[in-house]
């Protein structure tokens, strides 16, 4: 058994699906040796049917940077959203993403030396023959440190993505692809304070958001995003839906997450609770629908409850934990306001935000491209 758990550790290095499903960090790492696979395709299919293999290098090397220079210009510059992009994360993204190709495709070049080393010079059979173990040699050396290369390389980003790992959000997705959505009239302030939000920084941002929209709106997407931020910021960030909440708060307390777990909600800094019934919220009086929702036996609220250890059944109760920072979806605007009734009532002195968004997502994003595609360009206008 000892002897599995050391090989799953190991085999943790690249990416395992063995006894996990698909993960962000799984995914990051296999898109990576694709990458490598691009460039050493490329290169091997180019240099055979030139048989030049530093001119199919070149060429594989050229297009490939021409072709991330062209992403991270259509994204910095066409993104349709009102929230910052992160232009340094992109083009970092980019070029990582290219120096993985340029690997694969000098492994490819790196692959035929000996022939390489058979054009310098003419020679005879027994150097041709040593040339050939040389180059051999030279084949292992850069295989190593290419992997040398990505065991260093994925350490800043995986750190980002084992976070997003355990924040349990279905999808991931980042602020700078939000359009502009909002119901309120000072959207561009709504919109600051949400992205301060995300970040966990700057005086008096909300501590809790109650977002709202007709279908299709993109109230989940917002949460996700605003989570997705968090996640990049290595914050704790917990996404929960309203009936799995329920299930938590019946429960009233929690373990310690492992690894490879989602965090728990007492060890969260961001809670996003998604698909909040109406019919619930409304059954009760607001500051009674909240109660019914969040608080548990023994006072507090699941929230702010101690976790407990394996062996601390018979421990004396801890104190409660600080409340974390939470987002609220809900589809009607009369439960929104409901909730938002409720909330101000069970947390009076806390700073709690509505964020009402306005038509479908789909009508949104087709006005926010129109307005980009006639918008001048302050570079050259």
């Amino acid at each position: 058994m000892e002897i599995l758990r050391a090989l799953a550790r190991l085999d943790t290095v690249f990416g395992s699906d063995v006894y996990v499903s698909y993960s962000h960090e799984y995914a990051w790492q296999a898109n990576q040796f694709g990458h490598v696979l691009i460039g050493l395709g490329g290169t091997f299919a180019l240099g055979w049917l030139l048989s030049d293999y530093l001119l199919a290098f070149a060429v594989v090397t050229i297009l490939y940077f021409l072709k991330e220079l062209i992403d991270a210009l259509i994204a910095i510059r066409l993104v349709p959203g009102i929230f910052p992009v992160d232009r340094r994360e992109i083009l970092l993204d980019g070029l990582v993403d290219f120096l993985f190709v340029l690997a694969g495709a000098a492994l490819a070049w790196a692959a035929d030396p000996a022939s390489m080393l058979a054009d310098l010079t003419t020679a005879s059979a027994a150097e041709a023959a040593a040339r050939r173990e040389l180059a051999d040699w030279l084949f292992i050396l850069f295989f190593v440190l290419l992997l040398a290369f990505f065991l260093t390389v994925r350490r800043p980003y995986l750190a980002a993505k084992r976070a997003f790992d355990k924040s349990n959000l279905p999808q991931l997705v980042r602020l700078s692809t939000f359009p502009q959505n909002f119901a309120a009239a000072d959207w561009p302030a709504l919109a600051a304070e949400i992205a301060a939000f995300a970040r966990g920084d700057g005086a008096g941002i909300a501590d809790q958001l109650v977002i709202s929209g007709p279908p299709d709106s993109g109230r989940s997407t917002l949460a996700k995003a605003i989570g997705g931020d968090a996640s990049a910021r290595l914050r704790k960030v917990r996404y929960i839906t309203a009936s799995r909440l329920a299930e938590k708060r019946r429960v009233g307390f929690e373990h310690p997450s492992a690894p490879k777990q989602p965090w728990q909600l007492a060890e969260a800094g961001l809670v996003i609770v998604d698909d909040l019934p109406v019919a619930f919220l409304e059954a009760a009086a607001p500051a009674e629908a909240v109660s019914r929702l969040i608080d548990v036996a023994g006072g507090g609220t699941i929230f702010e409850q101690p976790l407990r250890s394996e062996g601390g059944a018979g421990a004396a109760p801890a104190a409660l934990r600080p409340l974390p920072r939470i987002v609220w979806v809900v589809d009607d605007a009369a439960a929104a306001q409901h909730l938002l009734d409720g909330l101000q009532a069970r947390f009076p002195g806390r700073r709690i935000v509505a964020v009402a968004l306005r038509e479908a997502l789909r009508e949104a994003l087709a006005q926010s491209r129109a307005r980009t595609a006639v918008r001048p360009d302050p570079v050259t206008a």
